[in-house]
């Protein structure tokens, strides 16, 4: 026990020893990289707050580029962290599929923002038979063409995707509004 004790001693004062004599230092943490100056959403009606002020598109409550303060959404959370000037862009589309998503993402690239948020898939899934479903090889190419075309156009530019919604969870938090079933 005591030799242990002395051998990490013995560690301690050669590493102090090395730090005083050639000043080696831990290496200096990169500051964090201010937030974008603008930004861009593409998606479905998720993204556009579909029906959450009436049966209609609400971008205001929008969880990507939502101006309403009973949303946190992104660009509040941009703002909040040093983006006072932001500009935001929501270029979602309520209906569209998969298959629209590319022409969404050059929309973002034609803007040339720092930061896009994508969030697609209840339209592909959420149809009224099984055979009207999106096939998954087909939903999955669409989405890496529109991802391409947003890393090949906008190459410094952070990109959030978000999953596919719970489709479930959807049917149970709007089952009791007629607009919804209507829908």
């Amino acid at each position: 026990m005591e030799s242990a004790h002395r051998r990490m001693s013995l560690a301690v004062g050669v590493a102090i020893a090395l730090i005083a004599t050639f000043g080696i230092t831990a290496p200096a943490q990169a500051a964090p990289a201010p937030p974008p100056a603008s930004m861009a959403a593409i998606g479905d009606s998720i993204t556009q707050a579909m029906d959450t002020c009436g049966y209609r598109d609400c971008p205001q409550y929008s969880w990507s580029t939502g101006t309403a303060t009973s949303v946190n959404s992104h660009a509040s959370r941009l703002r909040a962290a040093g983006a006072t000037t932001l500009v935001t862009y929501n270029d979602s589309v309520s209906t569209a599929k998969s298959a629209g998503l590319a022409a969404q993402a050059q929309r973002a690239v034609t803007q040339g923002v720092g930061y896009v948020t994508v969030q697609i898939g209840a339209n592909d899934a959420c149809t009224r038979t099984v055979s009207e479903m999106t096939p998954t090889a087909t939903f999955e190419a669409n989405v890496n063409a529109a991802l391409t075309q947003l890393t090949t156009g906008l190459p410094t530019a952070a990109v959030f995707v978000a999953s596919i919604p719970n489709l479930k969870r959807m049917w149970e938090l709007s089952k009791g509004k007629s607009s919804a079933r209507l829908i």
